[in-house]
């Protein structure tokens, strides 16, 4: 019993260093001093430690798939953005007033707003505002001689000059 409570202790130690962004050759030295095991053991307890940590990642996913999805639905609920707030969002993207949430080994971090996101930001911006309207060329079917003009001595040289 004894054994499975300082491998339990291990696998808990091996996802703590994992978590921390340890490396197997770290984990390895730093294990081999405290426990008595052979690289193969900490290899196999390394791979446990590996999937308890993929466990708590998807739970952790799930948790906030679902709290967005309630958010999402309350949003709805309060009534869909109108064409100002939803310019005043794209506004404060634009000028790096916000801050984006993303997920990185687990973790929510807060990061800026990105110059290619300001861009587009711009660009969507440009666009609902009419502003990348397109350029309206007339199409010209006009030939360049009018053939009707020409003799037939002259439409039978042309003919034979262009075969």
């Amino acid at each position: 019993m004894a054994c499975k409570s300082s491998k339990k202790k291990r696998i808990i130690d091996i996802t703590t260093m994992l978590i921390e962004g340890m490396e197997r050759r770290e984990i390895l030295q730093k294990l081999s001093k405290t426990y008595k095991v052979s690289p193969r053991t900490i290899d196999s307890e390394i791979k446990e430690a590996k999937v308890v940590i993929y466990g708590r990642n998807r739970e952790t996913e799930e948790i906030r798939l679902r709290v967005s999805s309630q958010m999402t639905e309350e949003a709805v609920k309060q009534g869909l953005k109108s064409d100002l707030e939803l310019e005043l969002i794209l506004s404060k993207i634009a000028c790096a007033e916000v801050k984006v949430e993303e997920w990185l080994k687990g973790r929510a971090i807060l990061r800026e707003i990105s110059p290619l996101e300001i861009i587009k930001a711009i660009e969507v911006l440009y666009k609902k505002r009419g502003s990348y309207a397109p350029d309206k060329h007339e199409l010209s079917l006009k030939p360049a001689i009018d053939y009707s003009k020409l003799s037939d001595e002259v439409l039978s040289q042309l003919l034979e000059a262009s075969n």
